[in-house]
């Protein structure tokens, strides 16, 4: 099946484990049973969905959607971006919420300037050091 059908199926997994505890199992996360169950498929389709075997068709995807209590556009894997994007724009909001307008404007442009910069490259948070 195709590389898409695979991400799709990956993103559905990763919902539904992240899904619970209502019709949960005993490690924690949504079946696969119950999720079929609430979306009217068998287990077996939603077993080979996720496994990227069948490219669903969007009726497939509004009903594991509506299953999960998420919408369709949730199923690709872009939506990952967003979810860390959204979580960054809240911490962010939090982090600023402190300081006043022109305090708040004042970052944002030294931001900016600092981002403009051509040997200034945002990288992942550093690793604290281990303590002996």
């Amino acid at each position: 099946m195709s590389d898409l059908a695979k991400r799709i199926g990956a993103r559905i997994r990763q919902l539904r484990e992240a899904r619970g505890p209502a019709a949960t199992s005993r490690v924690g996360h949504l079946t696969i049973e119950a999720l079929a169950e609430a979306a009217g498929l068998s287990p077996d389709y939603v077993n080979k969905l996720e496994l990227g075997r069948h490219e669903p068709s969007a009726e497939t995807l509004v009903r594991i959607a509506r299953a999960l209590g998420v919408g369709p556009g949730e199923l690709f894997p872009e939506s990952e971006r967003l979810d860390a994007k959204r979580e960054a724009l809240g911490e962010l909001t939090a982090f600023a919420s402190r300081f006043s307008v022109v305090e708040i404007r004042f970052l944002v442009e030294l931001a900016r300037v600092a981002l403009a910069h051509p040997l200034v490259k945002p990288t992942k948070p550093a690793r604290r050091p281990r303590r002996l």
